[in-house]
């Protein structure tokens, strides 16, 4: 079994983690509500999969994922980058606190179109965003035919198998909220 990333204490009564984010910047193609909505579904598809919730809020004291721009001159390099949460391990003493708040950044020169079939020059934020908010989740790359493969593509659009073991090894199965 693998460990979560983000640490015990920030379950809900229920046992669900809550993770929380905040938005920095917005994609200029986008309102801000629309990105909003765009950023919820992107995250939300892990809430279906295991016991984890992302809930947009900076003001508890808690840490979480920081959503701000990764800015090049001309579309076609890295569409977006996340920190993989991290634990070192027992014998280390670097562990997430849950007071962190991860660096989510999306490269604003890329043509994004918030699409269920985006044309072949045009990326999708969501399935973007649900790639990022895996690695926020402590996922590395892993196996082609995943969300979290390496590359991206118009052909997955949220979790897979793979992706599914992996979330559900740190943060188990999903759970109603009372």
């Amino acid at each position: 079994e693998t460990p979560p990333s983000w640490p015990m204490d920030v379950r809900d009564k229920d046992g669900v983690y809550i993770v929380r984010y905040k938005i920095q910047s917005v994609l200029p193609r986008f309102d801000k509500d629309a990105y909003r909505a765009i950023i919820a579904e992107g995250l939300g598809m892990w809430s279906h999969v295991c016991g984890i919730e992302f809930i947009e809020d900076d003001a508890s004291g808690w840490g979480g994922i920081e959503f701000g721009l990764y800015p090049q001159p001309q579309p076609g390099g890295v569409l977006a980058d996340c920190v993989v949460a991290w634990d070192r391990g027992p014998n280390s003493n670097s562990r997430m606190t849950g007071r962190e708040w991860l660096p989510l950044r999306i490269d604003a020169a890329e043509r994004w179109s918030n699409a269920q079939n985006p044309s072949v020059n045009a990326v999708d934020p969501v399935r973007v965003i649900a790639h990022e908010g895996g690695h926020g989740m402590g996922i590395s790359h892993i196996d082609e035919g995943n969300l979290m493969s390496p590359m991206y593509s118009v052909k997955i659009k949220g979790p897979q198998i793979g992706d599914m073991r992996q979330a559900t090894a740190r943060y188990g199965e999903p759970r109603a909220r009372r």
